[in-house]
């Protein structure tokens, strides 16, 4: 995908995940949330194998949803709003309700708002993110912690390490790597101080 209009669309879908740590901090209890991370998580599987094993659904998905795909994902199995599912369910199988939900608001606001930066006033390269992007990625990231009551002599080194682990290119998603490393982090953090 090379168009802004597609990747504007993108990050709106992905803010609208927040409807998950929202449902997890008001609403439903762990197994619950569990459940429906699952049921989510088996539907966009199941048409990600649509997509990709019958011509139908492909011409179907590409007619509807082909404008948002990146270029990379045309040709794999999983896209980005699948592995966000499976990092949002990852947390909660993995992590307190405390730090699954800062880990989801994280991958959700903080990555949308490095991804929005990075595209529009970016200037100076990292690899293929940008300064600004990953300062706007560290800025959001180290704000959604210390509202979720993480100290803030974590809240700030949590944020820039993350912000270097969604610069290291690599064959994993950072929708599925940013919210599981924000947990393993912030647990970690939490023993050592």
């Amino acid at each position: 995908m090379s168009n802004t209009r597609g990747e504007w669309i993108r990050k709106i879908i992905h803010l609208a995940m927040a409807l998950f740590p929202l449902l997890y901090q008001y609403i439903l209890n762990r197994s619950e949330m569990i459940f429906l991370c699952s049921v989510m998580l088996v539907l966009l599987f199941t048409g990600e194998v649509l997509r990709t094993y019958t011509a139908y659904f492909r011409k179907l998905y590409i007619k509807t949803l082909g404008f948002m795909l990146r270029e990379e994902e045309e040709t794999t199995i999983i896209n980005g709003a699948t592995f966000l599912m499976a990092g949002l369910s990852l947390s909660v199988i993995a992590f307190p309700a405390s730090i699954a939900i800062i880990s989801m608001w994280v991958v959700i606001v903080a990555d949308s708002a490095a991804a929005l930066v990075g595209t529009h006033w970016g200037r100076r390269r990292l690899g293929n993110k940008t300064l600004e992007g990953s300062t706007a990625f560290v800025l959001v990231s180290a704000g959604i912690m210390l509202l979720g009551a993480t100290p803030p002599e974590l809240a700030l080194p949590v944020a820039v390490v993350l912000a270097i682990v969604e610069l290291i290119p690599g064959r994993f998603n950072d929708n599925l790597i940013l919210p599981v490393a924000t947990g393993v982090l912030l647990t970690v953090g939490e023993h050592l101080i």
